[in-house]
């Protein structure tokens, strides 16, 4: 994309076309730039060759932005007397994709008041990329039981292929009681891609967030954070924790009743039972139809007497596998018409 020239300029006083010095390049587009690659370009400020009569003052040159630094060869305020060359120098860390902001030089003439300097914005852009990839990005674990260990592998590569380390890594979880880190290990696949193996142990029933700390050793980009998701489950899981009946039309389904299958299952080695199955308002009845080993199939019956346009309700399983005993809330909704 091509940036415009001078995209912001506020004159007081002055117009556009009379500006008492002129900007080399009137852009600057750092390119395709890694995380953590310092990038530099310098600017050129030169007097206008026209004659220009007015003292120019420069207040400062900066942008708002913890990437960019600008490096000028004398303190502020100076006055502009000759060629001024700036480097402005752009060290991504954190942002990523396109990357848009403005440089901003204030400057005074002899007739500007020192609080309300002349303010002119140049145009500055990169595309940043990862220095290093992570695959897949996050860590995330998807209904592990609680109890068990969980073993993840990711992976950490360098972009332009460049030799790296990874030091001890270390963790942090916004849940702890729920879960924990037993261990974080790192292998090196080859001078350039590392393996990151992590185990989880599930504690106690619910969602973890946290993010895993992975040193790099590479003073531009000092460490790599991964982040965690996790959901932790009971032993005995539904295959869905929401039954939808859907649209029920009662002429046809009157006095009728409208079959589902759940199905429960424990860890492999765990004996499965079934307890009472309740529904408070009424209208659901079950029926276990198979159980063996850690495996049951519960045909959940919705009986249609009513109409009742949507409706919304929560059922309840007493279930155990071995020792443990768990009560189970499954949900179901929809929608009954004529």
């Amino acid at each position: 994309m091509r940036l415009p020239a001078f995209f912001l300029t506020m004159m007081l006083g002055a117009t556009a076309w009379c500006l008492p010095f002129s900007v080399v390049p009137e852009a600057i587009d750092f390119g395709m730039v890694y995380q953590g690659q310092l990038k530099t370009q310098n600017l050129v400020l030169r007097l206008t060759e026209d004659g220009h009569e007015d003292t120019v003052t420069l207040v400062d040159i900066s942008c708002d932005s913890r990437e960019v630094e600008v490096s000028a060869s004398a303190e502020f305020p100076l006055e502009l007397q000759r060629d001024m060359t700036v480097e402005v120098r752009f060290l991504p860390r954190v942002v990523l994709g396109t990357y848009q902001k403005a440089l901003h030089i204030r400057y005074l003439l002899a007739d500007t008041p020192k609080e309300k300097p002349i303010l002119m914005a140049i145009p500055l852009q990169a595309q940043v990329k990862p220095y290093y990839m992570v695959s897949p990005p996050q860590l995330v674990v998807n209904k592990a039981v609680v109890g068990q260990k969980v073993t993840k592998t990711l992976y950490v590569e360098s972009n332009d292929r460049s030799p790296f380390t990874l030091q001890e890594a270390t963790w942090d979880i916004e849940t702890p009681n729920r879960g924990v880190i037993e261990s974080v290990t790192i292998r090196s696949i080859s001078p350039f891609r590392k393996a990151v193996t992590v185990t989880l142990l599930a504690q106690e029933k619910g969602r973890i967030f946290g993010t895993i700390s992975l040193p790099t050793g590479n003073k531009a980009f000092e460490r790599i954070t991964i982040d965690l998701l996790a959901r932790f489950v009971g032993y005995i899981t539904p295959d869905q924790w929401d039954i939808p009946f859907r649209s029920v039309d009662i002429i046809k389904h009157q006095d009728e009743a409208i079959e589902k299958q759940l199905v429960l299952r424990a860890p492999k080695g765990y004996t499965l039972t079934i307890g009472e199955m309740s529904d408070p308002s009424g209208r659901l009845t079950f029926e276990i139809l198979e159980i063996s080993d850690n495996m049951a199939a519960i045909a959940v019956r919705l009986q249609v007497n009513t109409v009742q346009e949507d409706f919304f309700g929560r059922f309840t399983i007493q279930a155990g596998a071995n020792d443990i005993a768990e009560t189970l809330t499954i949900t179901y909704h929809g929608k009954v018409f004529r």
